[in-house]
């Protein structure tokens, strides 16, 4: 037995080493929203942006002239991270935000998580946990997140990353083609344009059983600018007609408007819908991302407007 014993330790010390190494190799992993985080912290902005995908790469704060600007939002990534990063923020820093734009597209209004590994992902890398399923085993150690799948697809990429020079670590394979070299206060975009198939793809199907929690996740952000003397702003990013025509359902959009206009009417805020703004095709990735020409484009629009704004007295 005493045999059976030492050659099981003698076994298991290389794999608990190895495990060890794991773990705290996927606790540092380089993502996007760790980085995106981090720049929150290292300067003063004026204005933030909240959303996800479709706000991340529809707006670039290389084109806002007057206020230093960040964007905040992220792929998968539902309001309710940014929220209780803000709200870590305010707590802790004397801000100089004066508005908040926060993105409420045709998904943003019906999700409040995304996909377990993905969650993981963000906790590791802001330390916020996922709406739901707060206290999961996973949340011990990446171990128990990832699967061995992912974890290997996770040091593939960081070993493919490092001789290609790219510093973020992400699971999205759109990571890749966008060629994440470096975030400029939240921003890196993609090039040139990927359109899907359209002829095979089926409209969008929202979990409806979510659309309770983030409205009042979308309420509770409001609130909290407000209280903390921050403008906030709803909006929503270009399309392509093809998603807005093909993929949206009528009722679902009907539905969104008719919530927006209550929730302006309550807080008093402002909303500035360019969901159907007409922009050439190649000012689109793909048909529900803007690429570097069409964010630049948007972008622009959204500054004169901000602007418009905040020379008011």
């Amino acid at each position: 037995m005493k045999k059976f014993f030492s050659k099981l330790i003698k076994f298991s010390i290389p794999l608990i080493v190895f495990a060890i190494i794991l773990h705290f190799l996927l606790m540092n992993l380089n993502t996007s929203y760790q980085v995106i985080k981090s720049q929150l912290y290292s300067k003063k902005y004026e204005l933030i942006v909240l959303g996800n995908s479709q706000a991340h790469y529809a707006v670039n704060p290389k084109y806002f002239s007057k206020l230093k600007t960040l964007n905040l939002a992220n792929v998968s990534q539902h309001l309710h991270y940014e929220k209780e990063i803000l709200t870590q923020y305010l707590k802790q820093e004397n801000h100089n935000i004066k508005f908040v734009l926060i993105s409420v597209d045709y998904h943003s209004l019906n999700k409040v998580s995304t996909s377990e590994i993905r969650e993981s992902l963000i906790y590791y890398s802001t330390g916020v946990k996922p709406y739901y399923n707060k206290s999961k085993i996973y949340f011990l150690s990446p171990l128990f997140s990832y699967s061995p799948y992912s974890v290997l697809g996770l040091i593939k990429n960081i070993v493919y990353d490092y001789f290609k020079g790219i510093e973020i670590v992400d699971l999205e394979k759109m990571s890749k083609e966008k060629n994440l070299i470096k975030i400029i206060d939240g921003f890196v975009g993609f090039s040139g344009s990927n359109f899907h198939d359209y002829s095979k793809i089926d409209k969008i199907n929202l979990n409806e059983k979510d659309f309770d929690n983030a409205l009042i996740i979308l309420k509770q952000t409001i609130d909290l600018l407000i209280k903390n003397n921050i403008e906030p702003i709803l909006f929503s990013a270009p399309v392509h007609k093809q998603e807005y025509n093909l993929r949206y359902e009528y009722d679902i959009l009907k539905r969104n408007k008719k919530i927006i206009k209550e929730i302006q009417n309550d807080f008093n805020i402002k909303y500035w819908d360019f969901m159907k703004l007409e922009l050439e095709d190649n000012k689109f990735y793909n048909q529900n991302h803007l690429n570097i020409s069409g964010a630049k484009e948007f972008s622009k629009i959204l500054d004169e407007k901000i602007n418009s704004i905040n020379n008011k007295p």
